[in-house]
């Protein structure tokens, strides 16, 4: 991955949950299950999985209050 490719706006985050608590855990979660998968991946596995959660590949569920 080229250096550029790391840069996601925050807000593309934020826009796709108001708890921003849960989206860190959720994009936690699947960083160490990429991690898991292919320890020896040269892709950085929390870049990966905050692209695959801004592109809405990561099922979610809003946590009701």
């Amino acid at each position: 991955m080229e250096r550029n490719e790391y840069i996601l706006p925050i807000e593309d985050i934020w826009n796709i949950t108001d708890n921003k608590y849960e989206a860190l855990v959720i994009i936690g979660k699947e960083a160490r299950r990429i991690f898991q998968v292919n320890p020896q991946s040269s892709d950085n596995p929390v870049v990966l999985a905050i692209q695959r959660f801004v592109n809405g590949e990561i099922a979610h569920e809003e946590a009701e209050e």
